[in-house]
């Protein structure tokens, strides 16, 4: 069996985009599968939390904090905005074509922590 179709059976990774509206997080998910899995299917546990920039990185360490205290099996990688420009949306909301900026970004941080091999829970700023 060839490593390509190897992977291909590989099952998804369950994560969670946490946003203040679907029309940027549908189009998301479509870019981060087949690797990712967004698909609400709670049957395996999340290991990867991605947050839009109308979240703040204090507002995130909170959450992962009371979500550290209950504990888990397996470790989650937390992803918030870092820039200074997060927490903020503007009127109207997100401008047309964030998740033109978003996907790439999001994929570049579940990527480089899957290729690590480390995968341990934590936190890293897009």
């Amino acid at each position: 069996m060839s490593s390509s179709s190897s992977s291909s059976l590989t099952p998804p990774v369950p994560i969670v985009l946490v946003g203040i509206g679907t029309e940027i997080g549908g189009p998301v998910i479509e870019g981060l599968r087949p690797e990712w899995d967004g698909s609400e299917n709670y049957g395996r546990p999340v290991r990867a939390v991605l947050f839009g920039r109308a979240f703040s990185k204090e507002q995130v360490e909170t959450l992962r904090e009371e979500c550290d205290s209950v504990g888990g099996k397996e470790p989650v990688l937390w992803v918030a905005a870092g820039d200074g420009r997060e927490g903020r949306t503007g009127r109207g909301g997100p401008p047309p074509g964030a998740e033109k900026i978003v996907l790439p970004l999001f994929r570049k941080c579940l990527d480089d922590w899957k290729r690590s091999g480390d995968e341990k829970g934590g936190m890293v700023l897009y």
